[in-house]
């Protein structure tokens, strides 16, 4: 995820295949963009038509399975009205992941907790959630810059 999100020649080069095959695009929280120094490139792809979250969640802040659940249940409750993306490694706590990953029961925590934990989803509907995928992101923003396009 840092690797593409926090690398200015590659953001570049992210920025112009978005513009080329017209696409929404992952994009790191404004915060995050100005801890790393480079508060512009949310702007930078908006001037371009680009469309991305409002918001980007990545799963920092504990390293103990156990901390899992907690932590996310109360970041969520903080969402703010928008379009969020919730980005966890999340893992089936397979033979294949132990052996390939030291955090697997992390992984697995976090699997549990986004696809069976009845606590999870009940805030998730009691926040009004809506889980959608980029496509959504994507039509829109096509809807939207044929809208400015003028024949």
């Amino acid at each position: 995820m840092g690797v593409l999100q926090y690398q200015p020649a590659y953001l570049e080069v992210y920025r112009q295949l978005a513009v080329e095959f017209d696409l929404s695009v992952r994009m790191a929280a404004q915060a995050d963009f100005d801890k790393a120094g480079m508060p512009h490139w949310r702007a930078t792809f908006a001037a371009d038509g680009i469309l991305f979250t409002d918001d980007f969640v990545h799963d920092m802040g504990y390293s103990k399975p156990e901390a899992v659940k907690a932590f996310w249940m109360r970041r969520l409750a903080e969402l703010k009205p928008g379009v969020t993306e919730i980005f966890i490694h999340a893992g089936r706590p397979t033979e294949e992941l132990k052996s390939i990953t030291g955090s697997w029961a992390v992984r697995s925590a976090k699997f549990e907790t986004f696809t069976h934990d009845p606590e999870m989803r009940a805030l998730l509907d009691r926040q009004g959630v809506k889980r959608i995928g980029y496509r959504v992101i994507r039509d829109l923003q096509r809807t939207l810059r044929r809208k400015s396009v003028k024949p």
